[in-house]
């Protein structure tokens, strides 16, 4: 109902105020233009009254580590005693970013990683559109029960596994002791994923990537995709999309990945206002995964049967990312 992140996470609203940051993308560029400003807002006290934080395409980049930093590490770790203002900001200073602070990461990691573990990402892929939660076992990517699409795991990695985020078989939920976490601990089973809890003390981040409705060249069909701790969905209301209704509500973050409900009660085909419906996930949505489809293409191929459309078919062959995802306007929405 509303903001389910104002009445699950109350101290979110009672100690920031009604304020927001929204971080242009724009690939490394964005990234390094969003990472100063939070930088800025930090220096300047104003961080920690910020409620919200989106990040999309490069700028998802940094919006991510620090919307789920572990705790173990210090804020001021992330950001690191970095010069600012433009006299502070000269050529040499800029070469050598603080050893252990994001900005050694963003500024030097993508392109050198991508060098070094292209190829054996490449090789090591699992052809599976994100990884199989009940297939514990199976091959390793690099050293990992669960891998993800080649281009999401040289691009993120880097950058999300210094703070120990690059984790493929994983959940995002609400800070450690919500409620939102303990419905994911309870979802994740015995699976042996793990759960990635929001940070408390940082603004609720929003990692936006868009969704594919209608693939028709210059004329294809887009809308937002908002992915949060609590949350993934299209919240804005699309019923004349070709193929039926997109939108109009958000599933929790734990499940999607699922196939829509098989029948509501009374026969509706839509999901009520806070209307609670079960669903199983066939697959679960990491972190580096959003992180990677906001920074990598990016755009998000929806498909409610769990199969990729033809016209994703090519990109995702090269690595791309492909989501299955249903809308709770009507759950017999082709979209």
């Amino acid at each position: 109902k509303g903001f389910p992140e104002l009445e699950e996470l109350p101290d979110l609203a009672a100690s920031t105020l009604d304020l927001g940051v929204a971080i242009q993308g724009g690939g490394i560029r964005g990234g390094i233009i969003g990472y100063g400003a939070l930088v800025a807002l930090e220096r300047l006290g104003v961080l920690q009254n910020v409620r919200y934080m989106a990040g999309v395409s490069g700028s998802a980049l940094p919006v991510a580590p620090l919307g789920y930093l572990p705790e173990k590490f210090p804020v001021e770790a992330f950001f690191g005693p970095l010069p600012t203002g433009p006299k502070a900001l000269t050529a040499e200073e800029l070469k050598n970013p603080l050893e252990g602070s994001f900005a050694s990461s963003l500024f030097l990691g993508p392109a050198t990683d991508m060098a070094k573990r292209g190829v054996c990402s490449l090789v090591c892929q699992d052809t599976r559109y994100l990884f199989s939660c009940g297939n514990v076992g199976a091959a390793t990517c690099c050293g990992q029960p669960f891998a993800l699409h080649a281009y999401t795991a040289a691009l993120v990695y880097p950058l999300l596994n210094p703070w120990d985020l690059y984790v493929a078989g994983s959940v995002m939920s609400g800070p450690v002791g919500s409620e939102s976490y303990k419905r994911a601990v309870d979802a994740v089973g015995p699976t042996g994923c793990k759960v990635t809890p929001m940070r408390r003390s940082v603004p609720f981040p929003i990692i936006l990537t868009s969704r594919l409705i209608e693939a028709d060249g210059h004329d294809s069909s887009w809308c937002p995709y908002e992915a949060t701790p609590l949350y993934c969905g299209t919240p804005v209301d699309f019923s004349s999309a070709p193929g039926g209704a997109v939108g109009c509500g958000v599933v929790e973050s734990f499940g999607v990945g699922s196939r829509p409900p098989a029948s509501l009660p009374g026969g509706r085909r839509a999901v009520e206002d806070g209307e609670k419906v079960r669903v199983k996930p066939t697959t679960f949505t990491p972190l580096p995964f959003m992180v990677g489809s906001s920074a990598g293409d990016p755009f998000t191929y929806s498909c409610c049967n769990g199969c990729v459309p033809s016209s994703a078919a090519q990109d995702v062959a090269m690595g791309g990312n492909a989501l299955p995802v249903w809308s709770p306007a009507d759950i017999a929405s082709k979209n």
